[in-house]
Parts: structure tokens; sequence; C-alpha cells
């Protein structure tokens, strides 16, 4: 029946005058698409050549315009690769809702921005279309809303899709924006923009440390600081350790030049940094732990004695971890002549 059903409510989607009885007809017609998904592509071409219309005639009526994106969210799904065929009508309604010097984006910000995310995980590729409304980004950043986890999502995507391109085009500006928000966020958002952070340096492992060299900077500070919960330094060191298996001579280069802005050595701040890993490591999750072990073999490698001697006096700890994830360990470091033995209980 879904062909039957689906000519039905258009015709009375195209013959019905009153806003609100088309909205309560989108609505239908978006509970079917959702329910049959990929089914509707060989009925959807009507209503496909009519919504333009229907945005026009929906410019004074808010609610209307909302459920022309919810059932465009739908209809992008359902169509998914082939998606891009209504991107001429869905890229301009992404870029006018998620404005916020259009009055109309405090009814269409929400849809628009599911719209906006759904668009970019069925998109084959990076348009420089999707690339132009990017700029809309910054301003929505700043807002620090409910829609913030949508907003990393969305960025991700970007940067699955092009992260060369997104960085070239809008990076002075999206790097600082990241920044800033890891000062004033909640930890799962800080996951979340550490995940954008790790996705960026899978993606350009060459250019990218440099490209995020001040958002590493905020997070390497934050990181010593310790004031973070468990969580978030977890994550804070599984992105170093992700950086320091990719592009390790990063890392000496970085460290000085963070020591000068700081005003300290750079043995002592490696010391520093090192001590804060041995201290941490063992809360991190069973999952990433193999990525830290790894990463002590890059650190083994940095142009410090300390290092060998601390990679060296780890290796016990990664053996027990391996045999039982519960017990006692001891965990001896060295520090030039002084030597610290901690002895740890906690579950991996």
């Amino acid at each position: 029946f879904l062909e039957q059903t689906c000519r039905f409510l258009f015709q009375l989607l195209y013959e019905v005058e009153e806003c609100e009885t088309k909205m309560y007809v989108l609505q239908a017609f978006s509970l079917v698409i959702e329910r049959v998904g990929p089914e509707i592509q060989p009925h959807a071409s009507s209503l496909i050549q009519y919504l333009p219309e229907l945005w026009q005639q929906s410019a004074d009526h808010n609610l209307l315009q909302c459920a022309i994106a919810t059932t465009l969210k739908y209809l992008v799904q359902a169509l998914a690769a082939l998606s891009v065929s209504v991107h001429p009508l869905v890229i301009p309604i992404i870029q006018y809702g998620t404005n916020l010097q259009q009055e109309a984006h405090v009814y269409l910000l929400e849809d628009s921005l599911e719209l906006w995310h759904v668009t970019l995980i069925c998109s084959p590729h990076l348009s420089g279309e999707l690339l132009h409304i990017f700029a809309n980004m910054s301003e929505l950043l700043e807002l620090g809303t409910e829609n913030l986890r949508v907003c990393l999502k969305i960025i991700e995507s970007y940067v699955l899709l092009g992260a060369a391109q997104l960085m070239q085009l809008y990076g002075d500006v999206l790097v600082p924006s990241l920044s800033s928000l890891l000062r004033n966020v909640k930890p799962e958002a800080i996951a979340m923009i550490m995940q954008v952070v790790d996705s960026v340096l899978l993606s350009l492992p060459e250019d990218g440390p440099t490209l995020l060299k001040p958002l590493l900077m905020t997070v390497f500070q934050n990181m010593l600081q310790d004031e973070d919960y468990p969580p978030v330094i977890n994550t804070y060191l599984s992105v170093w350790a992700q950086l320091l298996l990719q592009n390790a001579n990063f890392f000496s280069g970085f460290l000085s030049e963070l020591a000068t802005q700081l005003q300290q050595q750079d043995t002592q701040l490696f010391n520093s940094y090192l001590d804060l890993w041995i201290d941490k490591v063992q809360c991190c999750m069973h999952a990433s732990f193999l990525l830290h072990g790894c990463r002590t073999r890059c650190l083994a490698g940095h142009n410090e004695p300390t290092a060998t001697k601390e990679v060296d006096s780890l290796s016990p700890l990664f053996i027990a971890n391996k045999r039982n994830q519960w017990g006692d360990r001891t965990v001896c470091c060295h520090y030039g002549s002084v030597q610290r033995c901690v002895a740890r209980s906690t579950p991996m």
C-alpha cells in the first residue's frame, strides 16, 4: 500500500490551503518515510518536486518550516547517497535555519542542526556548498547551549569527509573556538571535543598536530593542572598517546615551545607530564590501555634519559595488566637520583 499511501498524502498536502493542516500532513509523511526507509525512494519524486514551492509558501509560518525540515531529515536518511539530488533544497534551508542573524532560528535551529548532521552522514563527499555553510558554526559554538552536542557531531562529520579542506578554510576560527570551549563545558562535552581532535589527528597525521597546536597547548596545560575528573584526564592522555604514535617528532618541538611560554625548563615540563601519566595510566579504561602501552615505546625514544628509565619501570605494570585486571601493583619511578614506589590496587 506504500505507493497508494504516498499518492494520497501528496494529493492532500497539495490541495489543502491552511498551513496548520499542511503541517499535520507533513508529520504523517515523515512518519511513513521514517518507517519504510529506503523503500520510499521510488515514491518520493512528487514530494521532492513540491517541497521547494511549499518552503516558499511557508515564509511567514515558522512551525510549517520546522515540519518541512523534519520531513527532509527523514527523506535524506531514506535516500542515503542519493540525497545529493536534494542538496539544492536542503543546504539553503540549513544555512537559513542555523544563521543566528535570522529571527526564524529561534524556531528552526534544532531541526536544522539535525538535518545538517544527517545530510553530512549521507553525503559521499564534501562539496563546496557544504563547506560554505560551515561559516555558521563559529557563532553556534559560542551559544554553548543544549545544541552543542549535535554541533560537535557535525564538526566531526566534516573532519571525516574532508579534514584538509575544513582545516584549510576554517581552522583559524575552529581551533580557538574549541580551545575556549574546553574551559567552560562539562566532561561529556570535553570528551566529544577530544574525539574531534582525535579524528583530525587520524585524518591528518603529519599536518594535524601543527594545525591543532593552540588547542593542544590548552589540553596539555589543563592536563597538568590535574583538576578535571579522571575520565577527562584519561581522554587527554589517550589523545596524546595517539599523537605520539603517529607523530613522535612533533612532541619535542611542542614541549620546548610550551616550556618557553610557561617559563620552565623542557625537562621540568616533561617530568611533570610523565609524572602525571604514570599516576593516571592505571585509571585508564582497559580498551585504551594497550594504546598507552604502545605509547611508552615512543616515550622511550624521546631524547631525555629520564624517559627511558620511566618507561622501563612501567613494563611490569603492562605485563600485570595483561595477566590480571585486578590486584596490587607497585610502580617504581626514577627521576634522576630520586626513586618513588607507588602501590596500586585500582581495577583497570
